[in-house]
């Protein structure tokens, strides 16, 4: 080798290894960030199912539940039982998904023909429960719920659904494939008021109907009032005798020679500061007073089953990431969770992380806290979030850990 390429060498190995070495920092920092997992950190509390005591009916058949939970519980032998007039919340909920009403509204008047007083004539011939009527009277939707649902008045019930739906016939149908869509197998509607013993049904069945008929605030309206005014009739009066006793917020009694006392109901309780509307049934009772008396022990049996179960709280750090050259950064929950349980359900608990790939601000949501109903399979979740912000590695950091480790 001459003199001359011994000179280049020494020009081109130290540009060469300056080439190399911009290279490799241009490699380092501009490759993707590394992924960071999250950590969890504790282990969340479950919560067990207990047994709850029930002041259960010794009679006939009964079920309890309440809105966002379905039934929580049921006694005796769940077999379809003639409905009496309860079947009227079926009619009042079906008239309402034909013509909703608005809290305050009316709605439209329905103008009375000979049809509605024939019904009237035949009802009263038959030991039915009524409403006074008159041809060519007219009642608006909200007076002739009112009718239905507080002095039961069969009557009124085939006034609503020939109105409705434009004969008894499609009522029925329309309620019939209502039920079945909504899993109430063993209801099946063969008039609209209940008069009929046809008309038949579960306690477990007619619980789930009742919670649905009170999200209707038209419907809850209605049935927890005392006493109304309407046309011909005049004043009538609430057949729920139990009505603003022990909590008790409505619903419908009913009695026929297929069952000589039921007792679909709402109540209100408080537990642990939050309120509960609990519903339930009682059917096959010996007679409509006691049905009425003994859903008040019912109920308050069951609030008792109720209380609040906390998960977390807000703040508590449930994780953490290991963020390169900084350090932990903590994941917290965002809020309480923390809600009202049925001491018979059971409860699992997880936590989610989801790896950081970049630089991330604080309170950014980086996973949750999930509860899961291990009865009903219902979630609740709360998001987790990062206490403080995280930052890049630093060049140096960077070039000297290319591959994150």
């Amino acid at each position: 080798m001459t003199k001359k390429q011994l000179n280049k060498n020494k020009i081109l190995l130290p540009f060469g290894a300056l080439l190399l070495a911009v290279g490799y920092g241009a490699w380092a920092l501009t490759l993707p960030l590394f992924s960071i997992a999250g950590q969890t950190t504790v282990t969340l509390p479950t919560k067990q199912a207990e047994k709850v005591a029930l002041n259960w009916p010794e009679y006939g058949q009964s079920a309890i539940g309440v809105a966002g939970y379905g039934v929580l519980a049921t006694h005796g032998d769940q077999k379809s039982l003639s409905t009496a007039s309860i079947a009227k919340v079926m009619t009042a909920v079906a008239v309402l998904r034909q013509r909703p009403l608005k809290i305050s509204e009316q709605g439209p008047e329905i103008t009375l023909n000979q049809v509605d007083v024939d019904s009237y004539n035949n009802f009263v011939a038959n030991d039915g429960s009524v409403v006074g009527v008159a041809l060519g009277e007219h009642i608006s939707e909200y007076q002739a719920l009112q009718a239905l649902l507080l002095p039961s008045a069969n009557n009124m019930a085939d006034t609503l659904a020939r109105w409705a739906f434009g004969s008894i016939d499609a009522y029925t149908t329309y309620a019939n494939k209502y039920a079945s869509q909504l899993g109430l197998s063993s209801i099946k509607i063969a008039d609209a008021s209940g008069y009929d013993v046809d008309t038949v049904a579960s306690a477990h069945d007619l619980t789930l109907l009742g919670t649905l008929a009170m999200d209707d605030p038209v419907f809850a309206e209605i049935v927890a009032q005392p006493s109304a005014k309407i046309p011909v009739q005049g004043t009538i009066y609430n057949y729920n005798f139990q009505l603003g006793k022990s909590g008790n917020i409505g619903i419908k009694t009913g009695n026929n020679d297929g069952n000589k006392g039921a007792f679909l109901f709402a109540n209100k309780q408080t537990v642990d500061g939050q309120e509960v509307t609990i519903v339930g049934t009682i059917m096959g009772a010996p007679d409509l007073s006691s049905a009425l008396k003994d859903s008040t022990a019912l109920a308050l049996s069951a609030a008792k089953g109720f209380g609040i179960s906390t998960f977390v709280r807000s703040g508590d750090k449930v994780g953490s990431y290991n963020v390169p050259e900084h350090g932990a950064v903590d994941a917290v929950v965002s809020s309480d969770l923390s809600f009202l349980t049925w001491k018979e359900m059971g409860f699992d608990t997880s936590i989610t992380l989801k790896p950081l790939d970049a630089a991330t601000a604080a309170a950014t949501a980086v996973g949750s806290v999930t509860v899961v109903n291990s009865t009903t399979k219902v979630t609740t979740s709360v998001p987790v979030r990062l206490r403080t912000a995280t930052a890049q590695p630093g060049i140096v950091w960077r070039l000297t850990h290319p591959f994150g480790t």
